[in-house]
């Protein structure tokens, strides 16, 4: 049996006596009391937090809704982890809070729905509630009158029933009326469920738009987890639990429109993510790997808040929970081009909500009919699931713990008074209340005429009278647009005035019905599209040089409907418009079938000046698609030998070049019946590849195009490959900047050349580990290189956990017999502590030890990269890896396993750089920036 090194057994020891009850079992005390929360907790400058309800009213909670009387109903989650006992029903139920004397605080509850399996998500929707409660949703409604929802109909199924915490969830009413649910990361086949299996709707890595009531199903871009939201232009954002804030940009059937070309996901990141992003936490966390501390590792419960007790100026702002690090993070979206990012409106080194409370667990937000912003606390000692956790600490934690509490709280401006709210009661009210300043109000205005709550001849007379008026708010306007388009009464004119208007986000929203609204009665046609073509055609054009960036992406969607000349040359004018931006190229491609010649003939007019990056990108897929069909193939290769013959060599010939590569390789580019006769087309590009890779000076954009040529010139055997693979080698050197080495190293190792990919891994160790990650990486997705790689860590050259641990189940599971038994050989070793060693080395922290003796021992072998303190004692070490402080708080299980085996996984942004300078210094550390 194995045995812990001395040193290593009394660095536990020491690390248990610091740690003491903290990292013991968390059942062992009750949840605080909300004023102690309330006491330890930092809440922004300028806004107070208050209690709203707490056990035994609410327990357990992890969403809220509000129906339109403003009541709010509460999913408990009292399944989680890991259900009921067996035999036993399902533990997850809803409740209506009681608010007994008026005063904003919910003193009691009253259970409304029970025994749900697993439920965590809900919406006030159709007179009822709808619940995810995977593999269904769930339409709650009350058949009786008596205040319990004790009619339940399936309203969809299909969602695959995955971990606890990757299930659909989060359904939100969207700015078309339908509903839109996030998959939870784990997809499925979606359905009505009396329709067959087979007529299922796939949701891997989408999620889902279910439209009651015009009875569709559809997949939508997105890949959210627990999180899910609108803001009021209609823009959707998500979030995943390393992803704080991402948005939904492209639909999917623009993403499948073109086959030619790959326009990724439609989704982006709108924050840093991973180890990119910051939560400045005031309580020690207990992330699920030490590196997560201090980054987003449990991001959930969005909201885009739209309300006005926190300000004008935080409409608009995107809350993110923390429930690991305690804290509710703020982000202000803005627009980056067609795109997002999103700015920190909070200090450095702060968030929105930060507790020092352990137990504060916020999982979800909301805007509240009051106008304020707020938080469900799930209020639990522990949240992290035990399949999640390292082998052996799953068993020793009380994941119950705290199963008796919960908690919702309140933050608003304290100047900023609620306004009181009475539902409406007519159209005419309900078609006022579409002004309305608070967003939800607003929403449920609209939920309510949609579903025709007053008649629908009223409320479409009223709505169109809003739209022909002056004096109404845009937001009004556009919410009128919405209301009429979900009950079948929006005309034609209107989107047309719609999308004329000066406003911006009337106008954005006249543009997407124009392209999507499902309530505008267009005349019949032989081509049922037709008209609406038509419509697109009409009201599109003018907007596809907006200077807002959302106007512009919406218009050019509008018009990437199947080839017609006039809305060609709009596209054609968004192609070489100087705000060309990488999602407005993006939407052109998905329209590019059948247009490449006018697109590129466009875009090589355009003045030089424009964005280089976005328009070479365009170049390259407009030729890839272009190299699928021989008409278009012909018209580029006529338009780039009559540039030749001109001796214009410029980057727009090479970006052409190298979209036609994957599909005609250069080999093929001297055949006869290629159709190119001009032989300097591929000289010049040869050239001008060579040059630009090696120009220092050359912007980042055009470096990496010359590279993507020489990797596909090296990988062909021509007479230039040799040159080629020499200049790829020459780039991969610590004076270019990261991004050029990366893509120097994936090139030659895409060759396919075995001497390439060779010299890659005998200098493997040398790269820098951004460097080394993405050639490790590329080894792995290549079926010739991966044996290489395998054979290189076999002998030593390659160290095992350069591979990451997420990589390494696919080659456990190959399906080759020879991949799999070498991957057992070198990654399916037995435990770094056997399961008797882990209980004896836990009992031995347990019962004590030397703590002046561990600082010491802390200080000799591991100070030099990591920082940590004991209570009152002043820090030691140094901030290069993960700061310890935190590892008080983890079980003594888990700080073990960490401490037995520290490299098992390790993030590549704590990886150690040895560096060797000219004078022959030896320095060792974190590579915190590469400056050539």
């Amino acid at each position: 049996m194995r045995r812990a090194t001395p040193i290593l057994t009394r660095l536990v020891l020491s690390l248990g006596v610091a740690a003491g009850a903290a990292a013991a079992d968390p059942g062992g005390r009750d949840a605080p009391t909300p004023e102690a929360v309330l006491r330890d907790t930092r809440v922004a400058d300028g806004f107070v937090m208050e209690l709203v309800a707490m056990e035994p009213a609410v327990v357990d909670p992890v969403a809220v809704t509000f129906d339109e009387h403003g009541t709010p109903f509460v999913v408990e989650y009292r399944d989680y982890p890991s259900g009921p006992p067996a035999g036993s029903p399902p533990l997850s139920r809803v409740v209506r809070l009681i608010d007994v004397d008026g005063d904003g605080r919910y003193e009691s509850s009253t259970p409304v729905a029970e025994h749900l399996p697993f439920s965590q998500g809900i919406l006030a929707a159709r007179g009822g509630l709808l619940v995810t409660a995977s593999p269904d949703v769930l339409l709650l409604t009350d058949s009786d009158g008596d205040g319990t929802l004790d009619r339940s109909e399936i309203v969809a199924t299909g969602f695959r029933v995955g971990n606890p915490q990757l299930r659909a969830a989060c359904p939100t009413i969207g700015p078309d009326n339908a509903v839109w649910i996030t998959g939870g990361l784990s997809g499925g086949t979606v359905r009505w469920p009396s329709d067959p299996d087979t007529a299922g709707v796939s949701i891997d890595r989408r999620d889902l738009r279910l439209d009651l009531a015009r009875r569709t199903i559809r997949a939508v871009t997105g890949f959210g987890q627990f999180g899910n939201a609108f803001d009021s232009r209609g823009h959707r954002f998500t979030v995943s639990n390393r992803n704080p804030l991402m948005v939904s940009l492209l639909p999917p059937e623009t993403l499948t429109q073109n086959p030619l070309v790959d326009l990724g996901p439609g989704y982006d990141d709108a924050a840093p993510s991973g180890a990119d992003s910051r939560v400045a936490a005031v309580a020690k966390t207990n992330a699920t790997a030490i590196s997560h501390t201090g980054t987003h590792t449990s991001a959930c419960g969005l909201t885009i808040f739209r309300g006005d007790r926190l300000g004008p100026e935080a409409d608009g702002d995107a809350f993110t929970c923390e429930p690991v690090s305690h804290a509710v993070v703020r982000r202000r979206p803005v627009s980056r081009g067609a795109g997002f990012w999103s700015t920190h409106p909070e200090p450095e080194g702060s968030e929105f909500v930060a507790s020092a409370e352990t137990w504060f667990r916020p999982v979800f937000t909301a805007t509240a009919p009051d106008g304020s912003l707020w938080i469900v606390d799930f209020c639990r000692a522990s949240v992290e699931h035990p399949d999640y956790m390292p082998p052996g600490v799953a068993a020793t934690v009380d994941h119950r713990a705290g199963d008796h509490a919960g908690r919702i709280w309140r933050v608003r401006r304290p100047e900023l008074a609620a306004r009181p709210w009475t539902p409406p009661a007519t159209a005419a009210e309900a078609v006022a209340l579409l002004a309305d300043p608070n967003g939800w109000r607003r929403d449920t205005a609209q939920r309510l005429l949609v579903e025709q709550r007053f008649g629908g001849g009223e409320a479409c007379a009223k709505l169109a009278a809003l739209l022909n008026s002056d004096d109404v708010p845009p937001l009004g306007r556009v919410h009128a647009l919405r209301a009429l388009d979900g009950l079948w009464s929006l005309t034609e004119r209107e989107v047309e005035r719609a999308a004329e208007s000066t406003d911006l986000a009337v106008r954005e929203e006249g543009l997407r019905l124009a392209r999507e609204g499902m309530g505008i009665p267009f005349p019949r046609s032989l081509i049922p599209e037709a008209p609406r073509w038509s419509l697109c055609d009409r009201v599109a054009p003018g907007s596809v040089d907006h200077p807002d960036g959302q106007v512009r992406l919406a218009a050019i969607l509008a018009l990437a409907h199947p080839e017609s000349e006039s809305s060609t040359r709009p596209l054609a004018v968004a192609a070489a418009s100087p705000r060309l931006d990488a999602w407005s190229a993006r939407a052109i491609l998905s329209g590019a079938v059948g247009r490449t010649a006018p697109l590129l003939a466009a875009v090589a007019a355009a003045p030089a000046d424009g964005p280089a990056a976005e328009r070479l990108e365009l170049v390259e897929k407009l030729a890839a698609t272009a190299s699928g069909n021989p008409s278009e193939l012909k018209s580029l290769l006529d338009m780039l030998e009559t540039r030749a013959a001109e001796d214009r060599a410029e980057p727009f010939d090479l970006a052409a070049v190298v979209g036609l590569l994957p599909r005609h390789p250069l080999t093929r580019f001297g055949h006869k019946r290629f159709g190119l006769r001009h032989p300097s087309v591929v000289g010049k590009a040869m050239e001008q590849a060579g040059t630009l890779a090696r120009n220092g000076s050359a912007g980042a954009a055009l470096r990496l195009l010359g590279i993507r040529f020489l990797a596909a010139a090296a990988a062909e055997g021509t007479a230039v490959s040799g040159e080629a693979r020499e200049t790829l080698v020459s780039l991969v050197a610590t004076r270019e900047p990261e991004a050029i080495q990366r893509e120097a190293v994936r090139g030659l190792i895409t060759t396919g050349d075995a001497a390439a990919i060779d010299g890659v891994l005998a200098r493997i160790a040398e790269l820098e580990p951004a460097v080394r990650a993405a050639a490790v990486g590329t080894l792995l997705d290549r079926a010739a290189a991966l044996p290489l790689l395998l054979t290189a860590i076999e002998s030593g050259r390659v160290p095992p956990n350069a591979v990451p641990l997420e990589r390494r189940k696919a080659l456990l599971e190959s399906p080759e017999q020879a991949i799999r038994t070498l991957a057992e050989s070198l990654f399916a070793a037995s435990a770094a502590l056997a399961p008797n060693e882990l209980v004896e080395l836990t009992a031995a922290v347990r019962r004590g030890g030397d703590q002046p003796r561990g600082r010491e021992i802390f200080a000799r072998h591991c100070a030099n990269c990591h920082r940590t303190a004991a209570s009152g004692a002043e820090p030691i070490g140094h901030v290069v890896g993960p700061d310890l402080a935190e590892a008080a708080d983890r079980p003594i299980e888990r700080l073990l396993l960490d401490v037995v085996e520290p490299n098992r996984s390790v993030e590549g942004r704590y990886e150690a750089t040895v560096v060797v300078t000219d004078e022959g210094v030896v320095l060792e550390g974190i590579l915190a920036a590469n400056t050539p």
